[in-house]
């Protein structure tokens, strides 16, 4: 059978495969569809009840938890101050700083713990006042006549009287009397004595905060920084500790000035926002009382309510007797850590989220809903339950988190049809690709046989047709003279190493192909080298018309290696100079020192050059540049494979540097002999 009737019957046997293979891919392709849309509806409804077992369990941990706090907040109905202040000490401990339980009346506000109350919606029972003629005379000492000293002297006395707003008021008199006498260290010292009267009022502000802020401010004018940081972080820190009764107007100027000289605040901000949040969050509870201390504004189930402040919701949960009520004021991180710590873990574990919706205003209060992934994910599920159906003041959404991990399994399977698929078709793919590399090398290596072994028979029959039309001659005696016969002698000899240099190429070549090329190492002068295979080429191309130019530049350097090959790779490097040289009959050689200590022995010819794209290339065996081709030059495409190899075995590199039209430059870069130490 011939070659195209083999590579035909091949093609047929491959495009059957192909159609044999596609017919089941699509019988296979159509099942699997077909499992998969009947396991798609079946998986949705297993979705749904898990997230309906899901909100049960979430609603039962909700409804459990806010009824324990519920009677827990009843019970600090009846409990004592000192009860109270236990409790709420206790509480710091356990409510976030977005939470607070507040008592009411009709008159009156406590909140435990305190320190999440930064201000009052009204300001503290006014104290006894201190009567203005007490101070007469000191104030005219100090404004009219300008008398420091004496008006110093009697506020002394004063701060001595049993009356603590008496002392009070005569400390921060005598404070600022010292400050425009400029004594302003012991005005700093009667700011300090002043402190010391904390829970004293004066002017309807806590003696404390006054010492604190004109301290500071008299720091901040005596341009004493370290002193001025720490002060006003300490007061910092009291006014967020709710430990004044302060309203919101005053807390908010004594806190944005003090937060002028530190620059920002020391407290986080995230926590001084929900605090903030709060304090007006109590503030419109207080607002919102009547003449009886109950709501009068009230969303949801009764005693469960949402208040919005500041855009941020609270749960207020309400107790009351006779006499008072008890609200919880919640934040989100409160139902998080209260209501939702032993599911969240149940939660992730199953993968579903929670969230609250307000009814009354629509907006989230906690979690993720179904309504907030909007259209970004359609297949979401996600169950709700109503206030009416659970008692809770809001309605609980349950969704799933990850709706690909809620079908996992069918996902799986999906996947694994899929992958058997994408296996089948890459099969196939592999299997048409192969075959058809294969059929394409058989092709690839029956064309290079036969081009080597054109080349190969070329290269043999130029030298022994010559030979034979010599000895002819010679053998007939038709040489007409001895000038003559002597001559035909010289061809005779010079294609007789012509023909032996192919034979050792090949002979090279087969030991090379088989990695048994053996080379005797020994110290080689490449200058004596150089001139040597420069007289044989010479001697043999000059016959050509072809002039080589050898320039040793001085230097007798020592190389390590064989002589022989380093002769073969040197002279078919100047062989393929001379071949693709059909313009310029003169081909250069030049021995020189490289940078790096190396020896550099260049060719270089005015030839047609090599296209950049074949330059690493023709380095591999049977590869030949289009230049040959169009040249018609000969070659068995070895010779600068065969260079390559014998100068890697030394150690060394082959360099190219070439220009189509302007010639070629070859460049072997070799060690050199190490001198002895």
């Amino acid at each position: 059978m011939s070659s195209p009737e083999r590579l035909g019957r091949s093609r047929h046997v491959v495009a059957g495969f192909v159609a044999i293979t596609g017919v089941l891919i699509l019988l296979l392709g159509w099942l699997s569809w077909r499992f998969i849309a009947l396991e798609k509806d079946l998986e949705t409804q297993r979705i749904q009840e898990r997230l309906e077992l899901a909100t049960d369990s979430t609603v039962s941990a909700l409804a459990a938890g806010i009824v324990e706090t519920e009677r827990w907040l009843r019970s600090l109905l009846g409990a004592s101050e000192g009860e109270l202040s236990v409790a709420g000490q206790v509480q710091n401990e356990a409510l976030p700083s977005d939470s607070l339980i507040v008592f009411l009346t009709a008159q009156t506000l406590t909140a435990h713990p305190r320190s999440h109350l930064l201000y009052y919606p009204f300001p503290d029972p006014a104290q006894d006042g201190v009567p203005d003629e007490l101070f007469a005379a000191v104030d005219g000492l100090e404004f009219r006549e300008k008398d420091y000293v004496g008006a110093a002297a009697m506020l002394r006395d004063l701060s001595r009287s049993e009356d603590s707003a008496v002392r009070v008021a005569a400390l921060l008199r005598l404070a600022r009397v010292l400050r425009k006498a400029g004594d302003s260290k012991a005005a700093l010292a009667v700011y300090e004595d002043l402190e010391l009267l904390e829970g004293a009022r004066v002017e309807d502000l806590p003696a404390g905060l006054l010492a604190r802020y004109n301290r500071c401010e008299l720091l901040a004018e005596l341009g004493r920084p370290d002193e001025l940081q720490a002060d006003a972080t300490g007061l910092l820190n009291a006014l967020g500790s709710g430990r004044w009764h302060l309203t919101a107007p005053v807390y908010r100027f004594y806190s944005e000035q003090v937060s002028g000289w530190l620059g920002a605040h020391d407290r986080g901000i995230a926590e001084v926002a929900d605090l903030e949040a709060l304090a007006a969050a109590v503030e419109e509870i207080w607002r919102r009382r009547d003449q009886n201390g109950t709501a009068a504004s009230v969303a949801g189930v009764q005693n469960r309510w949402i208040l919005w402040v500041q855009e941020r919701p609270f749960v207020i949960l309400e107790a009351s007797d006779d006499t008072k009520r008890a609200l919880l004021i919640a934040g989100p991180r409160f139902a998080e850590q209260h209501w939702l710590a032993a599911w969240l873990p149940f939660g992730e574990r199953q993968g579903v989220e929670i969230g609250f919706i307000d009814v009354a205003s629509g907006r989230r209060l906690y979690g993720a809903t179904r309504r907030d992934a909007g259209a970004a994910d359609e297949t979401r599920l996600g169950v709700a339950r109503t206030p009416a159906e659970t008692g809770l003041p809001w309605s609980v959404h349950v969704t799933s988190s990850d709706p690909a991990t809620e079908r996992a399994s069918m996902a799986m399977r999906r996947n694994l049809l899929l992958l058997g698929l994408a296996l089948v078709i890459s099969i196939l793919f592999t299997s048409v690709y192969f075959i058809g590399r294969a059929v394409n090398r058989e092709f690839e290596v029956a064309r290079v046989q036969s081009d080597f072994v054109a080349a190969v028979s070329h290269e043999f029959r130029s030298p022994l047709t010559s030979m034979r039309h010599l000895i002819e001659l010679l053998a007939t005696d038709r040489v007409p003279d001895e000038p003559s016969r002597e001559r035909f002698y010289e061809v005779l000899g010079r294609e007789t190493k012509r023909l032996q240099r192919l034979v050792e190429q090949l002979l090279d070549f087969r030991r090379m192909d088989e990695g048994a090329m053996e080379l005797t190492m020994q110290p080689v002068d490449a200058s004596e080298l150089v001139e040597k295979v420069a007289a044989e080429f010479r001697d043999e191309m000059s016959a050509l018309g072809y002039t080589l130019e050898v320039a040793i530049n001085g230097l007798r350097p020592v190389l390590r290696g064989d002589q022989d090959a380093l002769a073969r790779a040197l002279w078919n490097l100047l062989e393929n100079a001379v071949r693709y040289s059909s313009d310029c009959n003169t081909v250069w050689l030049e021995v020189a020192e490289a940078e790096d200590g190396r020896l550099a022995i260049k060719v270089r010819d005015r030839g047609v050059g090599i296209a950049e794209e074949e330059q690493a290339a023709i380095f591999k065996k049977f590869v030949r540049g289009s230049s040959s081709q169009n040249l018609g030059a000969r070659g068995t495409g070895l010779g600068l494979a065969m260079v390559v190899e014998i100068v890697r075995a030394h150690g060394g590199e082959v360099r190219l540097e070439s220009e189509v039209g302007r010639g070629s430059m070859f460049t072997i870069m070799l060690p050199l002999e190490k001198a002895p130490q």
